[in-house]
């Protein structure tokens, strides 16, 4: 979405990181209900999501969250699935915070020294 904050800081992180994004829908045309988004969070092992500051992990397959910890995980004030959400590989992830993307795109993140 072009008026998402949030959706701009993850486009500007993979053009910086020589990413190619991953296919996606625009959240604003075609919402998703929370229904929707457990069911299709369910179908990976793992969700990755931010709210406020916090970066959330759920091993979907091996801890077995409940429904009501994974909508509130994902799940907007809106009452729709919060943008933007990837699907990678075997992960969903929701949100943006750079460390976390770094960390699941596997780019190291570059250390600061004291001189």
């Amino acid at each position: 979405r072009k008026a998402c904050n949030t959706c701009n800081k993850v486009d500007s992180f993979f053009k910086k990181h020589a990413i190619k994004p991953p296919k996606f829908r625009d959240a604003q045309k075609n919402r998703i209900a929370p229904d929707d988004a457990l069911r299709m969070i369910r179908e990976h092992s793992k969700l990755v999501a931010t709210k406020g500051r916090n970066v959330i992990r759920m091993e979907i397959t091996q801890d077995n969250p409940s429904d009501v910890e994974i909508k509130d995980a994902v799940v907007g004030p809106s009452g729709w699935l919060r943008a933007p959400s990837l699907i990678v590989g075997d992960r969903f992830i929701v949100g943006f915070e750079e460390n976390m993307y770094k960390e699941e795109f596997g780019i190291q993140r570059e250390t600061t020294r004291s001189v």
